[in-house]
């Protein structure tokens, strides 16, 4: 079934797709954490990212996480935003219907429920999951020291739980 779901995740246009049990993320609230207390103000900026190190608490039928790699380099991004840190937030797949990978998501979703899996969107933004974190250990790349996550096609992806 991973390699059905894999398979079909690249056809419809994902650049790489992973699958994790949900246990996967118990490292995340440890980094989770170390980040808190490391910086002024962590608790007020990062406390409220507790829950995500276990989405099964919330809702129990959560059992795995199937991760997505979506490149937003098809995105046409005016000339003035070239080396600007963050100019993917300009573009939303997940609300945006007129955005690419909207459908796509949309298109992804059916399918996994078609395998009898219950796909849980969570409205438009996915489970409350650490996307790195899940993409991450899901083999997917790496999460460097300035805390972005790298593909093999660089930094410039979105990533979809």
């Amino acid at each position: 079934m991973e390699n059905k779901i894999r398979e079909k995740a690249l056809e419809l246009g994902y650049k790489d797709c992973g699958i994790i049990r949900v246990g996967a993320l118990a490292g995340f609230r440890e980094k989770l954490e170390e980040r808190i207390s490391r910086i002024p103000m962590g608790e007020q900026i990062y406390g409220r990212f507790r829950s995500y190190a276990d989405p099964s608490a919330e809702n129990p039928d959560i059992k795995s996480i199937v991760v997505t790699i979506g490149p937003t380099y098809r995105y046409n991004v005016p000339a003035e935003f070239d080396g600007v840190y963050g100019k993917s937030y300009m573009f939303d797949p997940r609300t945006d219907e007129r955005a690419p990978f909207f459908k796509i998501r949309r298109e992804f979703s059916a399918f996994l429920e078609s395998l009898g899996l219950k796909c849980m969107l969570g409205g438009s933004f996915g489970i409350q999951a650490p996307a790195r974190w899940a993409a991450y250990q899901a083999g997917l790349g790496i999460i460097r020291q300035n805390n972005f996550f790298y593909t093999q096609n660089g930094s410039y992806v979105r990533i979809g739980t």
